[in-house]
């Protein structure tokens, strides 16, 4: 680590992400959320935080209480967790 590295010095970088939501197809999400978690991770990013609801999107209404719904946001996040396991960024989703 060298003397440039913000993380020397006891800071930390973190990142607010956005994206562009797919309502309702939590697997495109998660493909959007890992795509900023790789990027995050080339930037050196500690902590990358996404917006709530990011994996279903918000303008569902009555589609959040689904099961097939939470179903998919339950693999949705599996994905996330498990291509984002060598990378440095913790990720908040």
């Amino acid at each position: 680590m060298g003397f440039s590295s913000v993380y020397r010095h006891g800071f930390a970088r973190v990142a607010a992400c956005t994206q562009r939501t797919a309502l309702a197809d939590p697997a495109a999400n998660a493909e959007n959320v890992l795509r900023q978690a790789r990027a995050c991770h080339e930037d050196g990013v500690a902590v990358a935080v996404f917006p709530e609801l990011t994996l279903s999107g918000y303008s569902i209404e009555d589609l959040l209480l689904q099961d097939p719904l939470l179903d998919a946001v339950e693999a949705a996040l599996a994905t996330v967790v498990e291509g984002s396991r060598d990378l440095l960024p913790v990720l908040v989703v």
